[in-house]
């Protein structure tokens, strides 16, 4: 006979599930086939049958029940917050992909050589990744210390993957590529963008004189204000960046229609880059 312990808690996460037991609980004995029926119970549970509707995907942004709300679509920190969850390298927190760092590895053309690279479009790469915080002091301060922290755990233990792993190439500067590649994104989506003479809800207005606090704030209407004199964003193309925002400012500013969204996207992550 078996004894197991009845009122049970599950809690999954990433396709594994810990059994929790209250301080107070029943205790049954069950022969075999009660206890085969107890655990067919168990996994009749969504964390092993419905994992798939909330793992890898995006988010559906529902309006039903915010009906006099705005479109959380044409939010863009309503879009960044329902990308898919990762987990965090360091914490084992999950966060979501959007308001991570995504590093992958990528074979060099010529001598394929592996590098290992910060994937900011999320590109599929045919190879592992590993998510960290989106915060460039701490991955300066990491590559210092070692960059292969930053490899994908399949890599570090995969030998048939990398040999030996100090074959593995890395920029040593790879914090301000992660600016110069941002930075080129945002020069690519500037040819396409489409410029509002009046802020409206969900817009962003690009300082280039006045500074905003935190270098970035929204306001009572719903208005983002974004002010790139406010942050340190050290990168060889920035500069280049700034002339082709002065060329198109009217009063030192930017407003950028909310429905540039890719941009919009793309520089909120700049910002919270560099804070």
């Amino acid at each position: 006979m078996i004894r197991i312990q009845k009122n049970l808690r599950i809690k999954g996460f990433s396709g594994r599930c810990e059994i929790h037991t209250s301080n107070y609980l029943r205790q049954k004995e069950l022969n075999d086939d009660e206890l085969q029926q107890e655990l067919n119970k168990l996994y009749e549970s969504p964390v092993f049958k419905q994992s798939h509707k909330w793992d890898g995907s995006t988010k559906k942004l529902s309006q039903s029940s915010i009906p006099n709300r705005l479109n959380l679509q044409d939010n863009p920190f309503a879009r960044l917050l329902a990308s898919p969850a990762r987990q965090d390298r360091i914490s084992k927190i999950t966060y979501p992909r959007d308001i991570m760092l995504r590093f992958s590895t990528a074979k060099d053309l010529e001598d394929d050589s592996l590098w290992l690279v910060p994937n900011l479009n999320n590109t599929y790469m045919n190879s592992e990744s590993s998510y960290f915080p989106l915060d460039r002091k701490f991955i300066h301060k990491q590559f210092k210390k070692s960059p292969f922290f930053f490899a994908p755990i399949e890599v570090l233990t995969n030998a048939t993957k990398v040999n030996d792993l100090k074959s593995l190439k890395f920029n040593k500067t790879t914090d301000l590529v992660v600016n110069r590649e941002f930075i080129t994104a945002l020069q690519e989506e500037l040819q396409d963008i489409e410029i509002s003479p009046e802020a409206n809800p969900n817009d962003l207005v690009i300082h280039l004189e006045n500074k905003v606090e935190n270098g970035m704030n929204v306001d009572d209407q719903g208005i983002i204000h974004i002010s790139l004199n406010s942050l340190d964003i050290p990168s060889p193309n920035y500069n280049e960046f700034l002339e082709t925002l002065t060329k198109i400012s009217k009063n030192n500013q930017v407003i950028i229609k909310h429905t540039n969204k890719d941009f919009i996207d793309i520089l909120i992550r700049l910002v919270l880059y560099n804070k």
